[in-house]
């Protein structure tokens, strides 16, 4: 268990596999992660890429990361409910793409998204759709 921001911050600058890994698998107390996505924000797609983030970090960095963050979020498999369908609204066609192509995308939001403005958004949904 990773216990401080300190200590996530170093696995993520470590050379060495075992602490990359560590960082990518290991859980932490929901404060470190609320004060690795406040107070150290360049660790923000650090902390995204850890599997084992819970909801509420999932939908903080949500609301407050940039498209790189986002676009890592909405390719997880775990995603919650309620994110799919706010990144199916998201500004950035990407996002929206992403969450297309996503396996666990409820279908009502690949449908959704099939009619998308966005022609690649579309035509991603509709192949997942099988039109």
């Amino acid at each position: 268990m990773i216990l401080s921001a300190r200590e996530f911050m170093l696995l993520c600058a470590s050379q060495q596999e075992s602490d990359i890994a560590k960082s990518l698998q290991d859980e932490a107390p929901l404060n470190v992660w609320e004060d690795l996505i406040l107070n150290f924000k360049s660790y923000q797609i650090d902390v995204a890429q850890n599997r084992t983030i819970p909801a509420e970090v999932m939908k903080t960095l949500a609301n407050q990361g940039d498209e790189i963050v986002r676009s890592i979020l909405a390719e997880k498999r775990r995603l919650p409910t309620d994110l799919f369908h706010f990144f199916s609204r998201d500004s950035s066609p990407l996002i929206r793409k992403i969450i297309a192509a996503n396996q666990k995308t409820p279908i009502d939001i690949v449908k959704y998204l099939a009619g998308d403005e966005d022609e690649d958004v579309a035509s991603v949904a509709r192949f997942r759709l099988g039109v």
